[in-house]
């Protein structure tokens, strides 16, 4: 279950870029391993595409390959629109104190650090804020487990101690994202964050051999519009044709607050392959993107923290190869 601690108060997708893969501290990539998976993680201390103002720089997993053979998230370009999120990518929706200033104010978004504002337009996750002061990242390798921890002390009593692990099983296909979010601010955390899930098996285009099954019975808001990109079986989404067109992006419904519902499965049916993504939380929203490069389950979880508590939730990906 997500948990709420007391504490004292105390004052970053397949191959990405493969010149940077050996194991170091200036190196882009991490590589851990157990038996079954080999997972590579972006190193959030190196500048690189992937360094930017929205997703969160810590535990950014750009590719899991299963048994040697099988990969799991989409390939990044240089190119493309997204490209500072790949592969397993998290993000606090919503920024912290960005509403309290004007142009040119400064504001926190979890696991980058300090942004300013532009203009007075309202937040948008897809404008390039500047980047004023993302503290380096304390980093922690093993052979099956990395933990990158930031504190950030920004303005107006906006302060944060952020530990994410990302973790292997001993012997099973089995990855973990934990983490402990400790306000060491003088003001509540309130926000969502989730995992934007750029998946992609085997490099293959999205089609009828992908499927998205939920641990609930869907419902879309009245008017939704697949637009015959996808289709609903039960609680299962398809695809009844090859995916070509534009993105695809709608909030699905359903949930009631228990934690069990927290289980998405995608999977291919040509390759065999999938993956179950399971959290230790209710879903407070669930949203589903979709082109034809990718799927994106994006799973959210509500953070409310107080000024000297630690927020605690994992995330559970196990992968498979029928």
């Amino acid at each position: 279950m997500c948990k709420l601690i007391f504490v004292s108060s105390a004052v970053l997708v397949a191959g990405c870029f493969s010149a940077g893969l050996k194991d170091g501290k200036d190196t882009l990539m991490t590589s851990i391993s157990n038996k079954r998976l080999t997972v590579e993680i972006v190193n959030p201390n190196v500048e690189s595409i992937h360094r930017g103002p929205r997703f969160e720089w810590s535990g950014m997993v750009s590719q899991v390959t299963l048994d040697g053979k099988h990969t799991f998230c989409r390939v990044a370009s240089r190119h493309d629109s997204i490209v500072d999120g790949v592969g397993l990518a998290e993000e606090a929706s919503e920024p912290l104190g960005f509403n309290e200033v004007g142009a040119d104010g400064e504001f926190v978004k979890l696991g980058v650090g300090v942004l300013r504002r532009v203009n007075r337009e309202p937040y948008g996750f897809w404008k390039k804020y500047p980047v004023v002061d993302a503290p380096a990242f304390s980093v922690k390798t093993q052979k099956r487990s990395i933990t990158h921890v930031q504190t950030v002390s920004g303005p107006r009593g906006w302060a944060y101690r952020y530990t994410k692990t990302v973790a292997l099983h001993k012997d099973d296909p089995v990855l973990t994202i934990s983490h402990g979010l400790e306000n060491i601010g003088t003001k509540p955390i309130k926000t969502t964050q989730y995992n934007h899930n750029f998946l992609l098996f085997n490099a293959a285009p999205i089609g009828p051999d992908y499927s998205m099954t939920l641990g609930f019975d869907p419902v879309t808001a009245e008017g939704t519009d697949f637009r015959g990109i996808v289709e609903l079986d039960g609680n299962t989404l398809l695809y009844p044709k090859v995916y070509e067109g534009k993105p695809l992006f709608v909030p699905i419904k359903g949930h009631n607050g228990l934690v069990e519902q927290n289980r998405i499965v995608v999977e291919n049916r040509a390759f065999g392959t999938g993956v179950r993504i399971e959290g230790d939380f209710p879903l407070e929203k669930l949203y589903f993107f979709t082109t034809p490069q990718m799927i994106c389950p994006e799973p959210f979880i509500a953070i409310r923290i107080e000024p000297g508590q630690t927020q605690q939730w994992t995330r559970k990906y196990t992968f498979f190869a029928k």
